[in-house]
């Protein structure tokens, strides 16, 4: 098999550890990168055009259906392995709708971790045998999401990315430590998040994000 280039993205540092424990066995597939949260996970696969990239599905922020479709967008010949907590159909539905090659569970064994790496690096499409026998074709077909907010369309990755983590109840200061930015450069991004969608009160920020695709409400 031909080596392939891999990413790892994920906000904790032991999933990342995990993850390359996993792939340690494996002299063909070479961990290029490793990104701490959705936003580099993105700007490193636009700069490294690794062959995989391995994601943390769960991280708080940008919603891993996001990354995943700006991820096929940028640089397509880049596929996803999405590893998540989440085993329902619409989860799985979302990840593999978004471009993901393989959905994996963070409960599966090490072999079917590999097996899931393996196969989107050969360009198969994988899910975990722990979602029940159900087929991939099914997941695909599954259209129940809404149509999102136009308004998310006009924010940039990085206030994206502090919107989702301001709905989750972060402070700026917690957000400018969790993105090694200044809780200065949080506020700009607020203030600038406010001014594209149009809110002017609490209440009108909650009404906006309760009304995005449940893909992209925090996570």
């Amino acid at each position: 098999m031909q080596e392939s280039t891999v990413v790892i993205a994920s906000d904790k540092p032991l999933f990342i550890v995990a993850v390359q424990v996993v792939l340690a066995p494996e002299p063909t597939l070479n961990v290029v990168g490793e990104a701490n949260g959705g936003s580099s996970a993105c700007e490193m696969v636009e700069s490294l055009a690794p062959d995989l990239l391995v994601l943390d599905f769960d991280m708080p922020g940008l919603p891993g259906s996001e990354i995943v479709r700006r991820v096929v967008r940028r640089a397509s010949d880049t596929r996803v392995v999405a590893i998540s907590n989440l085993w329902e159909a619409p989860n799985v539905s979302y990840a593999l709708r978004s471009g993901s090659h393989a959905y994996l569970l963070k409960t599966d064994p090490i072999d079917i971790i590999l097996s899931g790496v393996r196969s989107a690096a050969t360009r198969t499409r994988f899910i975990s045998p722990r979602l029940g026998g159900v087929s991939i074709e099914r997941y695909l077909a599954i259209r129940s999401e809404p149509q999102p907010d136009r308004r998310y369309g006009r924010l940039t990755l990085r206030e994206r990315e502090i919107l989702h983590l301001v709905a989750a109840g972060q402070t700026s200061d917690q957000i400018a430590r969790r993105l090694s930015i200044s809780p200065q450069t949080v506020e700009v991004h607020r203030k600038n998040i406010r001014r594209k969608i149009g809110v002017r009160n609490v209440a009108e920020f909650v009404h906006f994000m309760m009304g995005l695709h449940p893909s992209l409400r925090g996570q």
